[in-house]
């Protein structure tokens, strides 16, 4: 799991000398580790020196690189995406999405599309509730991010490195890339150094491929499923209102539609199955070309969406 906070502020003008200095061996050692499982990255937010641990070695930088069995943890960033309609040339919104969670996915998803513009391809609120409305307005338009609020307010989701139509029999597809997440609200963080930059109040669990299996997102009729190996990590019928989700070994993820908190408070256990239903569901593709040529296809075909 990796727990991305972006850039809540500048830093100030004495620090920017020391950060120039650091910052090419930092990216060295970011390059060279990877926490798929547990790591969590504060970009712009620093301990005083009186709380960072010391080593009695510490002033010799370790060159050494460990093992590059995990993926590398995404480079934060401050862009915050373009939200537009499918065409490109509208303006759309999101109610899922906080502009500092915009900021944290943008940071998340891989790097070539880290600068792009999110293209709302489905919504439940827009284009009705229909998995095969979904599969239709998604299908060969690339990378997509699906993100959805259940009734308890927990936001969550997946980044799909592409969407397919059902098949059958229903086949597992999709690349390494993929990942599932979760929006965490933030409690007790430390002051920051600048009075008008607020703490952030919500952060995204991100939950990458382990490698221990393919089972990336199957697309059937009556359901679609992310992630496998134990349980869907989730799960949506074709109504596309109830759905699960619970541990499984592609992404070594923890039930998704339950709050860490609320999981602690029942003794600690996030490794059960939880059920939910889905208030809200977007989908957003993030590769403009990719959509406008399916856009071409579909207006060939004399396909209207």
């Amino acid at each position: 799991m990796s727990l991305i906070i972006a850039n809540w502020f500048k830093p100030p003008p004495q620090q920017a000398t020391e950060e120039a200095g650091t910052s090419s061996s930092s990216s060295r050692a970011d390059e060279g580790g990877a926490s798929s499982s547990s790591s969590v990255h504060v970009a712009g937010w620093r301990k005083p020196r009186s709380e960072v641990p010391r080593s009695p070695s510490e002033g010799t930088r370790s060159r050494t690189r460990r093992p590059s069995d995990t993926w590398p943890a995404p480079t934060p960033t401050r862009h915050t995406p373009s939200l537009l309609h499918r065409s490109g040339e509208h303006p759309a919104e999101t109610r899922l999405f906080s502009p500092f969670i915009l900021q944290q996915m943008a940071a998340s998803i891989p790097s070539r599309f880290a600068m792009s513009d999110w293209r709302l391809l489905y919504s439940t609120l827009v284009h009705g509730i229909s998995l095969n409305t979904l599969y239709l307005r998604t299908a060969g338009c690339g990378p997509c991010i699906m993100a959805m609020r259940d009734r308890e307010g927990v936001v969550f989701g997946a980044f799909a490195t592409e969407f397919k139509p059902a098949s059958l029999p229903p086949t597992f597809y999709g690349g390494g890339e993929s990942f599932v997440f979760q929006v965490e609200s933030l409690h007790n963080l430390p002051p920051l150094p600048q009075e008008d930059s607020p703490p952030p109040t919500e952060a995204c669990a991100i939950y990458r491929w382990t490698a221990a299996n393919s089972y990336f997102m199957i697309s059937a009729k009556d359901h679609l499923a992310v992630g496998s190996g134990g349980h869907f990590a989730l799960w949506l019928d074709a109504e596309l209102l109830h759905g699960s989700s619970g541990p499984s070994k592609t992404f070594a993820n923890p039930c998704l539609c339950r709050r860490p908190d609320a999981a602690s408070a029942l003794g600690g256990e996030m490794s059960e199955v939880g059920e939910f239903i889905c208030d809200v569901l977007e989908v957003w593709g993030v590769d403009g070309g990719m959509i406008a040529r399916r856009g071409e296809q579909l207006a060939r075909e004399g396909t209207r969406l």
